[in-house]
């Protein structure tokens, strides 16, 4: 998330950006500080959901935080936050993306290229980690897909449902002007495509990805210059060349011994 919220501060044009909410699920006091120190627009939500140290994905609590996403996102549309992105907090902002808000349309989805086809037979032709609520009239939309969430969840469906349960809301919508705006653009997954991508997603391939740094040497054809300046000291700078080079020479079982001890965790 201090990534994530790095890159916003340092790609976008702040001048046009009112607030920059977070959803705490469980932050400590020590990481909340570090979060507010970034910048003044930063604004810390409080949430009834602590993910404390169980980070395992599908879990109940991965499952309980996940859910959270959509609610505060419905709470602050009610209060008049609009036009309002929605980013997951494993994305990187590489290039301000203020201009493909557009406001003709109520929301705007990120649409995937080629679909996804799950073990469990669903399609995904779009993916939640960007959406843009460009109107009060999205908060309709929204409702209906945390009520189809929830109905996921209660059914004991396969997770993840965030993502199937807004495309179900999609296929259902009758009344909303929606864009689109393509993975590779708002959403590119552990790539970097110059001159298109605007936002990262650092998406996790194994367990060491939990950690910032694992995670974004993951990505290919990462601006490596750019990409130090969102380190705020230079042990973590120095993590981050040290596995960006020896993951690239060894798979990730042998280097994690190597740099356990010098690793930035979040």
């Amino acid at each position: 998330m201090h990534v994530c919220v790095k890159s916003i501060c340092s790609v976008c044009d702040l001048g046009k950006i009112n607030k920059i909410f977070i959803a705490d699920l469980g932050l400590n006091n020590k990481y909340r500080d570090i979060l507010n120190n970034i910048n003044i627009k930063i604004q810390i939500l409080d949430t009834n959901v602590n993910i404390g140290s169980s980070k395992e994905i599908f879990s109940k609590e991965w499952i309980d935080a996940v859910s959270q996403k959509t609610a505060i996102l419905r709470m602050l549309i009610e209060n008049n936050n609009t036009p309002l992105v929605m980013l997951d907090s494993d994305t990187i902002v590489v290039k301000d993306f203020y201009d493909v808000i557009d406001l003709n349309y109520d929301i705007q989805v990120c649409k995937r290229i080629t679909p996804l086809l799950r073990k469990d037979g669903f399609l995904l032709e779009y993916i939640a980690s960007y959406f843009s609520a460009n109107s009060i009239n999205s908060v309709n939309f929204v409702s209906l897909w945390i009520n189809r969430l929830a109905e996921r969840i209660s059914l004991n469906m396969k997770p993840p449902h965030e993502t199937p349960a807004m495309i179900e809301t999609l296929q259902k919508n009758t009344e909303l002007n929606i864009g689109f705006l393509y993975d590779n653009e708002v959403s590119c997954e552990n790539n970097y495509i110059k001159d298109t991508t605007r936002i990262i997603h650092a998406k996790s391939r194994n367990p060491a990805d939990k950690i910032s740094i694992y995670r974004l040497t993951n990505i290919k054809r990462l601006p490596v210059k750019e990409t130090l300046k969102l380190f705020d000291n230079k042990k973590e700078k120095i993590t981050f060349i040290l596995v960006y080079f020896l993951r690239k020479l060894f798979p990730v079982y042998d280097i994690k011994k190597i740099i356990k001890k010098i690793m930035f965790k979040e």
